[in-house]
């Protein structure tokens, strides 16, 4: 997906096409990126979120987590961080029973997983 300006915009590339990650700003226009996450995970278990801020002091990383995103990194960064956090966030959604579900996989051997 190529960058949206808006929670809703992302929302329309979400219903219209299959993503396996979702990298949102906290900050956007509009709703905020805590939102997207919020609807993300409650519409899409099988994605993967990473948030990332410029604002810590308003978006903090337990208000992302909460919010459902599987990874947090603050800016500035550097391109090693930022993939680290990356590849952290999509195994980090992997190891959810949601994301399991979500493909319909057996729920048992996803518990093993876990």
């Amino acid at each position: 997906m190529t960058g949206r300006r808006s929670v809703q915009e992302a929302l329309d590339a979400l219903r219209d096409d299959d993503f396996s990650l979702v990298i949102t700003d906290a900050q956007m226009e509009g709703m905020d990126g805590l939102e997207l996450a919020r609807r993300v995970r409650a519409n899409y278990p099988g994605i993967a979120i990473l948030m990332m801020t410029a604002h810590e002091s308003l978006y903090p990383m337990s208000a992302a987590l909460r919010a459902g995103a599987d990874g947090y990194i603050s800016k500035p960064f550097s391109l090693r961080k930022f993939s680290i956090i990356c590849e952290r966030s999509y195994w980090e959604a992997l190891s959810r029973l949601d994301w399991w579900c979500a493909r319909g996989g057996d729920v048992k051997v996803a518990e093993t997983v876990r």
